[in-house]
């Protein structure tokens, strides 16, 4: 991999690399005019796959990174921006760090991605042609619904009533895990207040509920 980028490596069904790919099996990516292309997960689609990491561009602030490449291991170039998306909190004003870590698919094939940011946990809603969907918390981003600095939605699930359920860490990294149920529209879903026995909790408040596990 070339420091900076995304790199992406194409294996034969043997397990070694094909070398008719790319640069010797391999190639590099990441958006235009950003410094950094990275990926820490991916989700398999019906017509590609999704790498879910962060990009930089420029100053101090970095963004949800969102990578899609066809089976052929090749940029879907007519998804998003030349076959990326990028998204945070802040309109690319700077001063974050958001990051973006898992992802589901839905059944019309848009994208919810699970991260973070600096202001709470992050989920970007993209639609199958790699669009943030405006429908979803007014420019389909969501975020702060954990509130406190370094809060993660690692991941979620996605009920089939279209409502979702995000599931991470809350208090700067450690101590406890956060739940939290949104509506189709990103909305948090207030009907969310489960009861647990035997469970000590930092805050159970309707639509949200964190678990002091190292208690």
């Amino acid at each position: 991999q070339v420091p900076g980028y995304l790199g992406i490596v194409r294996l034969l069904s043997n397990g070694s690399i094909d070398t008719s790919y790319g640069t010797a099996g391999k190639q590099s990516v990441r958006p235009a005019g950003s410094t950094v292309g990275n990926s820490y997960g991916q989700v398999i689609g019906t017509n590609g796959v999704y790498f879910l990491g962060l990009s930089a561009g420029g100053g101090s602030f970095y963004r949800c990174l969102a990578t899609k490449v066809d089976f052929n291991g090749d940029l879907v170039t007519s998804w998003g921006t030349g076959g990326f998306v990028e998204a945070d909190n802040n309109n690319g004003a700077g001063g974050e760090f958001d990051a973006c870590y898992r992802a589901k698919l839905d059944s019309s094939g848009n994208l919810f991605v699970f991260g973070e940011s600096q202001s709470g946990g992050i989920i970007v809603k993209i639609t199958s042609a790699g669009v943030l969907d405006t429908s979803f918390g007014g420019d389909g981003v969501v975020y702060n619904f954990i509130t406190g600095s370094n809060n993660y939605a690692r991941s979620g699930l996605l009920l089939s009533d279209g409502r979702i359920l995000s599931i991470g860490s809350a208090t700067a990294w450690c101590g406890n895990i956060g739940l939290t149920l949104l509506n189709a529209d990103g909305s948090l879903d207030t009907t969310f207040s489960p009861t647990l026995n035997d469970v000590k909790f930092s805050e159970n408040t309707p639509g949200k509920l964190i678990l002091n596990v190292g208690a």
